[in-house]
């Protein structure tokens, strides 16, 4: 989980939405990595991700930062884009993937500005 600085928006419209994804998608791959919920609201994004090498970091932080140069680009901003380190719980999958499945989906409950696994 992260959010944009200041919560301002990081995703502007579904071209955002869609290169995260992609991004996404790339670093699951590379880094044997499984993601089983995810929403991108307006301002930041939740993902129930499961690493193969306790690599989160790996992931999350590429992405962040291959996110960022992206939207500098597109978009003509500059400075800092994230509110700071993603954050992260390692949690048991097996007992919990229901649990957190269900937190992230409510997330998207209420807002017209997001994108899930479940509305995408």
């Amino acid at each position: 989980m992260n959010r944009g600085v200041n919560r301002s928006p990081i995703f502007v419209d579904d071209g955002d939405r869609e290169y995260f994804s992609r991004l996404v998608g790339e670093y699951k791959e590379v880094c044997g990595a499984r993601v089983y919920h995810w929403v991108w609201m307006g301002n930041h994004y939740h993902m129930l991700v499961e690493v193969a090498y306790e690599n989160l970091r790996g992931i999350a932080g590429g992405i962040q930062q291959s996110y960022a140069q992206h939207h500098h680009a597109r978009h003509g901003s500059s400075g800092v884009f994230w509110h700071g380190q993603f954050k992260s719980k390692p949690v048991k999958l097996r007992p919990y993937l229901g649990r957190f499945g269900r937190y992230i989906d409510r997330n998207v409950r209420g807002s017209d500005n997001a994108c899930s696994a479940k509305n995408s």
